[in-house]
């Protein structure tokens, strides 16, 4: 489960290259990791000097494409494509 998510992140994190890009994907990434602990969307918006509504969008959208991902990297992982969810459910499973 682990690896199957670390290689989402690094999916992700690869579609980030231009300099800018990849500032605002590591801003970003601790709310699709879960460890964002007190960093605010406030905090995070006036250090990429973005509204905060415009920071809760890019991070909703950050959350949509990592699903994607994810469900892509599960997909690769089984033999019949209707064993998706099942398979995801199993892994989210595994890390909770």
């Amino acid at each position: 489960a682990q690896q199957i998510l670390s290689l989402t992140l690094d999916r992700l994190r690869a579609e980030y290259r231009e300099p800018a890009a990849v500032a605002r994907y590591r801003s970003l990434e601790p709310f699709i990791t879960g460890q964002h602990s007190s960093t605010s969307y406030r905090e995070i918006a006036r250090d990429l000097e973005m509204t905060e509504s415009a920071v809760r969008m890019k991070v909703h959208r950050l959350r949509k494409r990592f699903g994607t991902l994810l469900r892509a990297e599960v997909a690769d992982t089984v033999s019949d494509p209707a064993e998706v969810d099942e398979e995801l459910q199993r892994l989210f499973s595994a890390i909770t």
